[in-house]
């Protein structure tokens, strides 16, 4: 007997948005459960990941949608995390941590600002863009790594003064610890996701998806392109900024968050999870994550060739990346258990 499946029964898993929402509850069902399931050491681990998803998703916005490649986008990342601390070095309290936020979420904003100004609206796109913010980011790194006096140099910064935030009900709460951190991380990710979320879905994110597939004829249409690539990139290293601020949590910042090696590293994330996804640089950045503290441990001196073998067969055999093939891959098994024979 093929019992036939009647068509839309299934349409709820077969839709992308449905599968999205899965994805979704299931990554939020993990966040809840880990810090009643995991050690300490798992649990601050994870809180660093979660951070860099932040910073991955702000690329994600940057390049998978808006087609703008950066090649020094830690940068910001690294100078939210110095103006955050630097901050709570000279403040402390409840008015010294929303300080930070705003300082750390300020510096790479005003930054980006500038370089939008300059760059985007004297036509300077594509490479040329990525080689400035490469540029930029030896030279900030550099400048974190002499000026001793004011960001600690080689050694960093460490020893400011705790994050605290007033919850209602609750008070004071200081960020510090295992659990609270990551509390606060997840829900700076959930806030920069839903954000992002919104933005590719309104009439802003459809302009930067056009400008990113032609921006020639936009700008024919009577679009400014600069002002939006500017927009864009402020938005995206403010997100940064939120995540460098967040870092602080950790304890420790050094000038290596600002260096090209770390934004390597957000754009291997963001390519292997698959761009123009949102949900994919958080899957990227928390996979790699893990794989390098594993590979790291057993092998210490070689594990980037094997995360560069990893990166690059994602290259070769899934281009999109992960998260988009795994997306195929269900529409297919579902199809596949709508047939009649298969069902029969």
């Amino acid at each position: 007997m093929n019992a036939t499946l009647r068509p839309g029964r299934m349409s709820w898993i077969t839709d992308p948005r449905s599968r999205r929402l899965l994805v979704l509850l299931a990554l939020a069902a993990v966040a809840a459960a880990i810090p009643a399931a995991a050690s300490p050491y798992a649990v601050g681990l994870t809180t660093r990941f979660v951070v860099f998803s932040i910073l991955a998703l702000s690329m994600d916005l940057l390049w998978g949608y808006g087609g703008v490649v950066s090649f020094g986008h830690a940068m910001f990342f690294g100078l939210g995390a110095y103006a955050a601390a630097i901050t709570l070095s000279h403040l402390t309290g409840v008015s010294g941590t929303y300080l930070a936020f705003v300082i750390g979420i300020g510096v790479p904003s005003l930054l980006a600002l500038g370089l939008g100004f300059f760059l985007f609206y004297s036509a300077v796109a594509g490479v040329y863009f990525g080689i400035v913010t490469l540029a930029l980011s030896v030279v900030f790194e550099t400048l974190a790594v002499v000026s001793r006096d004011f960001t600690g140099g080689m050694d960093g910064l460490y020893g400011f003064a705790i994050p605290t935030i007033w919850l209602p009900g609750l008070g004071n709460v200081e960020i510090w610890g295992t659990e609270n951190p990551y509390i606060v991380s997840v829900v700076g990710l959930a806030v920069c996701f839903g954000l992002a979320r919104w933005i590719t879905r309104s009439s802003f994110g459809i302009a930067i998806r056009a400008i990113r597939d032609d921006e020639a004829r936009l700008e024919l249409l009577g679009y400014n392109t600069a002002f939006l690539k500017t927009v864009l990139l402020v938005i995206t290293c403010a997100m940064a900024g939120l995540a460098g601020t967040l870092y602080t949590t950790v304890g420790f910042v050094s000038p290596q968050l600002l260096g090209v090696f770390f934004s390597t590293q957000v754009l291997v994330w963001v390519g292997i999870g698959g761009r123009g996804t949102l949900v994919g640089p958080i899957l990227g950045t928390i996979l790699v994550g893990f794989l390098e503290t594993i590979l790291s441990g057993e092998y210490e001196n070689i594990w980037p060739l094997f995360v560069g073998l990893f990166f690059l067969a994602i290259v070769l055999f899934w281009p999109r990346g992960l998260y988009p093939f795994l997306e195929r891959g269900a529409v297919a098994v579902r199809r596949f258990r709508r047939t009649p024979e298969a069902t029969g």
